[in-house]
């Protein structure tokens, strides 16, 4: 039997053995303790370090599952660009830019961009999400105004925006010819409210019973922030509005 002491925070492996009479009643009970702490340790550590395997396992499977689709809606939105363009530009020339950006925008998402050397100082909101939807082009209307945010949230928004791309690129408005995205922003005293609006994708006829693992993780940056997501499945597209407080300059 073990036991953790609250006040010093040492585990115990406690064996109680009864001595009892010739009759059989107990006269007293002997305990041996054995100081097992850093065999607890030791195993907590174990168990987060096999939970962290399984977490960046699971993550690495759905980011390489997104991008081959990822990679097809932008072959999609390449052909019918250059279907419409009036200059000589081709598919193929279209998609090679679309995918460069694409590599850009992943840089800036993944590259640790809230890492020690990068956390001081402010950054153009619109710089960040013209940077992570430029792969779409136009299919993404822009707009909210100058509003500068720290740059050790950046990765929060980027990752937040490259999720719903993505899965709108999958399922939404993005994978198909007529559909497009509106992004806007405003800002409130310390609190930052963004929106993605989806137009003339698929019908939702209902909304989905439970999100992918990609949402479910920035949904977990996003509060361990101390922010927020709010989803509307409307017939006509996604509606999701992105709550999230702006630290302070020290």
């Amino acid at each position: 039997m073990e036991g953790v002491n609250l006040l010093t925070g040492l585990c115990w492996d406690n064996l109680l053995t009864p001595l009892v009479d010739a009759s059989g009643h107990v006269l007293s009970i002997l305990c041996v303790s054995r100081d097992v702490t850093e065999k607890t340790k030791l195993e907590k550590e174990l168990e987060e370090s096999i939970n962290r395997e399984k977490l960046l396992s699971n993550e690495m499977q759905h980011r390489i599952k997104n991008l081959f689709s990822v990679v097809s809606g932008l072959i999609f939105i390449a052909e019918k660009e250059a279907a419409r363009s009036n200059t000589q530009d081709t598919a193929t020339h279209i998609l090679r830019e679309k995918l460069g950006a694409l590599s850009r925008a992943s840089d800036a998402v993944f590259s640790g961009i809230d890492s020690e050397v990068c956390d001081a100082g402010q950054s153009d909101l619109e710089a960040l999400v013209r940077s992570v939807l430029r792969p779409y082009g136009d299919r993404c209307l822009i707009g909210g105004g100058h509003v500068s945010i720290p740059r050790k949230i950046m990765t929060t928004f980027a990752l937040f925006l490259h999720e719903l791309a993505t899965n709108s690129v999958k399922y939404g408005a993005l994978s198909t010819d007529g559909g497009d995205v509106t992004i806007r922003w405003k800002a409130d005293g310390d609190m930052l409210d963004l929106t993605w609006i989806e137009t003339g994708g698929p019908k939702i006829s209902i909304s989905p019973e439970r999100s992918g693992f990609g949402s479910a993780m920035v949904d977990r940056i996003v509060q361990a922030a101390g922010g927020r997501i709010d989803r509307i499945w409307r017939p006509e597209g996604l509606v999701a509005d992105l709550h999230l407080p702006v630290p302070t300059q020290d």
